[in-house]
């Protein structure tokens, strides 16, 4: 019984590992962790700046202002699609947000 259901196992496994969409979700995956990563960088920037702009002036820059949105945007659409909770892929496989 128990050599059944090794052998069972092991097919469902090669399966699983041999699955070319899930190879392909991973190298998607790949690159939209490495372009979120430049995304946070960005963000970063824009926070410093529409604070110290706060600090100085008074006022936000009303352009980084919508960056920052759609940027923000974008990160929620990536995380949704490395965390498995969507298979809809973000940018650039879709219009930006």
């Amino acid at each position: 019984m128990d050599v059944l259901n090794d052998s069972v196992a092991m097919k469902a496994m090669k399966k699983h590992l041999t699955d070319e969409k899930t190879w392909q979700r991973g190298f998607v995956m790949l690159l939209l962790a490495t372009m979120s990563c430049l995304v946070v960088l960005v963000l970063c920037g824009i926070i410093l700046y529409q604070f110290m702009s706060i600090l100085l002036s008074g006022k936000l820059n009303v352009v980084l202002l919508r960056l920052g949105k759609t940027l923000s945007s974008y990160m929620q659409h990536v995380l949704l699609y490395l965390t498995y909770n969507t298979d809809k892929r973000p940018f650039p496989f879709m219009r930006w947000p």
